[in-house]
């Protein structure tokens, strides 16, 4: 598409409020939210250029890697002391009252 048509696209897709009849719109088209994003791009690096022609960076712009944190926000398991009783993981956990029934007789001696 010739940067003409990108801007009429991006014009279009601008104009939907509701996020389904944008969604719908690229699918229509057979576009992603990708081809969206480099097309602003695009028309903002020409609106520079032509803001400020033969100007050129003198240094590319480089975004420098920073660690994500991960997504799990669970707090890393505290060290431990001992290791860990795996007896749980042979058998299944019984409650003891159904495991140990008792019968209780009671006998009565009258003199």
């Amino acid at each position: 598409m010739p940067d003409n048509e990108d801007s009429e696209f991006l014009d279009a897709y601008d104009s939907f409020d509701d996020p389904q009849l944008r969604a719908d719109f690229l699918e229509a088209h057979g576009r992603t939210f990708e081809f969206i994003r480099n097309a602003r791009r695009r028309r903002e690096a020409a609106r520079r250029e032509a803001k400020n022609p033969g100007v050129t960076p003198d240094a590319p712009r480089v975004v420098p890697l920073v660690p994500r944190k991960s997504r799990n926000r669970r707090r890393p398991a505290p060290p431990r002391t001992r290791p860990r009783n795996r007896n749980s993981l042979r058998r299944p956990r019984v409650s003891r009252t159904s495991f140990r029934t008792r019968t209780v007789i009671i006998v009565i001696v009258q003199r």
